[in-house]
């Protein structure tokens, strides 16, 4: 039989891919081994960028879809090292080489001219968190804070400034502790270097005062007369994280704030512990005991909705929060819904639960919730909630209905983490390279990661544990992009919320069909009845 035309051309292009790919595998490991070299990190980057966007251009063409969908990942991956400082990771260099491993065996099956690619499994490819894409050294670490120096010699002020302002993201001075109070309540250093001695003042008091009010800042205590016992007994006692004896010495102080910026602030960079998201979660208003006993009503299975009902009813507020969200656009009810029982019955009780809590999230700032870091209205935040939800209910009401308050919550609260992150970037006024990177990568979670070393759901996660709510609902969030470090116990929770976070995201409700068949073709690797999860996926299609 004689090859058509377009076979033909088919043909040639196959057998000119295998020609040139030896020699693009080749490339890529040069630019693997350059890429930990910081003097070539980005170089390396860009050409690994180019070589795989290339690649997955063939793959497309020659209809390789185990191709196109490395080369699809490896692309995003590299996109948000682009936006990083070196050096990477060893666990995102490991990452990488698995997969370029795995690329050798596909050459090794075209020389024998097996066109029939292993395909990389889909757990692989989703096993690197976005977070984790890069590493700090503490001098970057060191970039990002802020410090305030108490120094009663204005010639020493002014050459510490000048020293600590290339090296650090701000430096305050004030020439004695009585002028700094409001000071350390405005621009919340994260170190201090004070003098320990001043005129008519006590400084050791300064130090120990303001340590009860901000311990977690680091002190460094600068010390003038040389020998003074007495002064580094107190310092001891208190205890400050270093002292100087005077005069400096720039390379000492230096090593002693990159010490610093190590121990105190390198692990607060990598989940929601930095400092400004934790306060703001430390805040919020605890959950008062109506809303915990609607909580405890939502997970008994055996409660009805009449039950639910009679607790809201008691709770004003709680009432015209699930009224207002039942008669919101969102949820489309065609008539207006006056009564709470004929709203939980409309909504769920799961739904109202989630709803409760979504809500009483939102009071605590009084309705200002601002997305613009992210490109997107409030509109679009609860519409992603509420689609989420939706596929949630639709899936696992066929999957286990057991666990389905649980992920019906973890669904619609997903997203929380986007406030508290949205806020300090507007605070911190990084609004326009926050953006810049969203918009180039339409990847959320590399502004996250860039900015704060955390995500979404790590933020989301520890709202709900300030809260108190049930363990297995806060790790099914903060492990659902994490799945390699979720317990034996919680990793079906996560897989689920994995795979609706990945299906809706953050910042987009609409739905990807290449996005399902990748989450479909994952939950068959996970032992997931993949069918459900599709059609619950075009159940929520048909409902626009």
């Amino acid at each position: 039989m004689s090859l058509s035309i377009e076979e033909s051309d088919y043909q040639e292009a196959l057998e000119d891919f295998k020609e040139d790919f030896p020699d693009i595998l080749y490339k890529i490991d040069q630019f693997l081994e350059a890429i930990r070299e910081d003097e070539k990190y980005f170089n390396s980057c860009s050409e690994l960028y180019l070589l795989f966007n290339g690649l997955r251009g063939t793959g497309q063409y020659l209809k390789f879809k185990e191709i196109i969908d490395v080369c699809t990942v490896v692309e995003e991956a590299v996109l948000v090292l682009k936006h990083r400082k070196p050096p990477i990771k060893q666990e995102m260099i490991d990452w990488l080489l698995m997969i370029y491993d795995h690329m050798v065996d596909w050459d090794k099956d075209l020389k024998d001219g097996i066109t029939d690619l292993m395909p990389l499994d889909s757990y692989t490819l989703s096993m690197i968190k976005t977070a984790s894409v890069s590493t700090e050294k503490s001098s970057d670490i060191l970039s990002r804070l802020t410090v305030l120096i108490v120094e009663p010699s204005e010639a020493l002020r002014t050459k510490l400034k000048s020293f600590l302002e290339p090296r650090v993201k701000k430096v305050y001075s004030a020439g004695n502790p009585n002028s700094v109070t409001k000071q350390i309540e405005k621009f919340k250093p994260d170190i201090i270097i004070t003098e320990t001695e001043f005129e008519s003042l006590n400084a050791i008091d300064f130090i120990k005062n303001t340590k009860t009010f901000y311990k977690d800042v680091p002190f460094i205590a600068l010390i003038s007369q040389k020998g003074d016992t007495k002064v580094l007994e107190e310092l001891e006692k208190i205890p400050v994280d270093g002292f100087f004896q005077k005069p400096l010495n720039a390379k000492s102080l230096l090593n002693k704030l990159w010490q610093i910026a190590t121990v105190f602030y390198e692990q607060k960079w990598v989940k929601i512990a930095d400092k400004e998201l934790n306060k703001y979660i430390q805040s919020l208003k605890p959950l008062d005991e109506n809303i915990k006993e609607v909580r405890r009503i939502g997970m008994d299975r055996e409660a009805t909705t009449k039950d639910l009902a009679d607790v809201i009813t008691k709770d004003p507020i709680m009432t015209a929060q699930v009224l207002k969200a039942v008669n919101s656009p969102i949820y489309g009810f065609r008539q207006e819904i006056n009564s709470i029982s004929h709203g939980v019955g409309m909504l769920g009780k799961d739904s109202v639960v989630a709803v409760i809590l979504q809500n009483t999230f939102a009071e605590d700032f009084e309705g200002k919730m601002d997305f613009s870091p992210y490109l997107m209205g409030e509109d679009r935040f609860y519409t992603v909630a509420k689609r989420r939800m939706d596929l949630m209910t639709f899936w696992f009401s066929k999957v286990s209905m057991s666990d389905l308050a649980l992920l019906n919550t973890s669904a619609l609260l997903g997203n929380l983490g986007q406030v508290l992150i949205s806020k300090e970037v507007i605070r911190r006024e990084i609004q326009n390279d926050f953006s810049t990177i969203i918009s180039e990568t339409a990847n959320p979670k590399a502004a996250e990661a860039e900015y704060f070393n955390t995500t979404t759901e790590d933020v989301t996660a520890d709202i709900l544990a300030y809260w108190g709510l049930e363990e297995e609902l806060v790790d099914s969030i903060r492990f659902s992009f994490d799945l390699t470090n979720a317990s034996n116990e919680i990793k079906k929770l996560a897989i689920a919320n994995f795979v609706v976070y990945s299906t809706i995201s953050t910042i987009n409700p609409e739905i990807n069909e290449e996005t399902v068949e990748n989450m479909a073709e994952f939950l068959t690797e996970m032992n997931f009845d993949a069918t459900l999860y599709k059609k619950a996926v075009k159940k929520l299609q048909e409902q626009e």
